[in-house]
């Protein structure tokens, strides 16, 4: 009797214990649709393991609660005590990137052999759940919600358009470095993991930065020594250009330029792109539709933005396309010149002989995109058309000019200087750049 007493007690247990393990999955269940009911309807618009985590622990206060991702993440196992319940996996918890692309910017993904990145596989954070990025595809380049894709690879250059002005991205992986780099020659074909920061700071600075510059000889570049902001003959950035008569409106004080306004755009763009691994150029120099500063061939109703304009007027039409305003996430500027030279080491580091002319490619019109040939990695005229205008200063009162023109054939590296209350004769137009803020 006692033998069957003891049965008779083991089921009760048995039925006890079941009973009990069927209350713990209830309360998982409970839990879980908890956890995906606030998830749905908040923020996150799916289930994310660090709701469900808080849900079931204050579920089951005082145990010890784990979830358990299956290989392929498609199911989560809960342990609550020796109970374990599986259920449909959501998010493992690492801040995503929410898809904004239109069907159609999808499509074209696709067709130019691009994948959009999942959230998990983007290693920079400052990307994931912002709300200015609308997608990230494969190099981790971001768009932002004002942006439209239209075609290229990080590699052969994303272009992307707003209000049909098209723009390239400028892969940087090291913007900011903590000291300057060597002077010593990299063929950056051949060696193209080598870091080419933009800027360091200022000697005797915590705040403020300025540009590393270099020279090109075909793909090998050279860090140029760093020049004072303050003054030197060498160029360098940023800084003010201090000579001149009133007569010839040389000095930038005489325009309204100020050195604290040059120091904090630049310390504003080279933060950002430090931060995002990147900026946007613009493909074509600049053009005007009318009045409106414009990146897109110069045809119909497009005029370049070229012969006649001083730099003065350059660099408000390129800061006019799109101001710094609490509904826009991107911010333009006229081209510095360590971001010209970003993107030449972007191109270098892709094979293109930057520091070398080309007659084949050479552009002889004044007209932006005219010459197919003249095109690197998605951007076009820096062989030929204009010079290029950039923020670079160099002695008392010359700003730098990049690129070739339609007047002698250069190399898209090249360098030269000019007085930037001049124009006509300058042969020069600028380009704008783009940093998401």
């Amino acid at each position: 009797m006692l033998s069957g007493d003891n049965g008779v007690l083991q089921r009760a247990t048995d039925a006890k214990t079941k009973s009990d393990e069927a209350q713990i999955r209830e309360r998982i269940q409970l839990a879980y649709h908890s956890a995906l009911t606030k998830d749905i309807t908040g923020k996150n618009g799916e289930l994310t393991m660090p709701t469900l985590q808080e849900e079931l622990n204050n579920e089951f206060i005082g145990k010890t609660v784990t979830i358990t991702p299956s290989a392929d993440n498609k199911e989560w196992t809960i342990k609550v005590d020796d109970v374990e319940e599986t259920v449909p996996a959501g998010k493992d918890g690492t801040p995503q990137v929410a898809s904004k692309l239109t069907d159609d910017e999808k499509a074209a993904l696709q067709t130019n052999g691009i994948a959009e990145i999942a959230g998990d596989d983007i290693s920079n954070e400052n990307l994931k759940n912002n709300d200015r990025i609308k997608a990230v595809i494969t190099g981790e380049v971001p768009l932002t919600t004002e942006m439209t894709y239209v075609t290229g690879t990080k590699d052969t250059g994303v272009v992307v358009s707003i209000d049909d002005s098209e723009f390239v991205w400028v892969p940087v992986p090291v913007a900011i470095a903590s000291s300057a780099p060597s002077t010593t020659g990299v063929d950056l074909k051949a060696n193209p993991s080598t870091e080419r920061p933009m800027a360091i700071l200022q000697s005797g600075s915590e705040t403020n930065y300025q540009g590393v510059l270099y020279d090109f000889s075909g793909t090998t570049s050279t860090a140029k020594s760093i020049a004072s902001v303050t003054f030197s003959y060498d160029s360098s950035e940023p800084r003010l250009i201090d000579y001149g008569d009133e007569d010839e409106t040389v000095r930038d004080s005489w325009e309204g330029i100020t050195l604290t306004e040059l120091q904090s755009e630049y310390n504003n763009m080279v933060t950002s792109v430090n931060k995002y691994g990147g900026f946007y150029v613009a493909r074509y120099e600049l053009g005007l539709e009318g009045t409106i500063p414009v990146s897109k061939p110069a045809s119909g109703t497009v005029t370049t933005a070229g012969d006649g304009y001083q730099w003065y007027a350059l660099y408000e039409k390129t800061k006019s396309m799109y101001r710094e305003s609490e509904s826009q996430n991107i911010v333009s500027q006229m081209i510095w010149g360590s971001q010209y030279d970003a993107m030449m080491n972007w191109m270098a580091k892709t094979g293109k002989a930057v520091g070398t002319s080309d007659g084949d490619k050479y552009n002889q019109e004044t007209t932006t995109g005219s010459k197919a040939e003249d095109t690197i990695n998605n951007v076009k005229d820096l062989y030929g058309c204009y010079y290029e205008w950039t923020q670079e200063a160099i002695s008392y009162y010359y700003r730098v000019l990049r690129g070739g023109s339609c007047s002698t054939v250069r190399s898209p590296s090249s360098r030269d200087n000019w007085i930037p209350s001049y124009g006509g004769s300058a042969f020069a137009s600028s380009r704008s750049t783009l940093y998401v803020k």
